[in-house]
């Protein structure tokens, strides 16, 4: 005797679906949930704002990555809430790029904000 194929209801599969990736999820150990949450981010920086987070880091007992990870969120949720000091350094910071495909604008770092994290200004 063959065994016979049931099709789902698309309604009823995402709700199977649903429940067994609740189920995996409480199977987890903590390490893995908290693996499973975050994603791999690269950007492009200058060699000193890399090694400014290193610095910053270690002297917190921490990793640079979520130094980063804090300081990225802290700066987005300043941006979002409008913050006179980040708009004006948007603002300044921005360097047409007629040439550049996908973006309207460079944004450069200005040399005092880059005096103030490394304490020297230069490269």
């Amino acid at each position: 005797m063959g065994r016979q194929s049931v099709t789902l209801d698309a309604g009823v599969a995402a709700i199977l679906g649903e429940s067994e990736t609740r189920q995996r999820r409480r199977t987890m150990t903590a390490k893995e949930k908290y693996d499973a949450e975050r994603v791999k981010a690269s950007y492009d920086c200058p060699r000193w704002l890399r090694d400014a987070v290193k610095d910053a880091a270690s002297a917190r007992g921490t990793s640079a990555s979520q130094m980063a990870t804090l300081l990225l969120a802290w700066a987005l949720a300043e941006l979002k809430h409008g913050s006179d000091g980040l708009r004006d350094l948007l603002w300044d910071a921005k360097q047409p790029r007629p040439d550049a495909l996908r973006i309207e604008y460079d944004l450069k770092i200005p040399d005092s904000l880059h005096h103030i994290v490394t304490g020297n200004g230069t490269d």
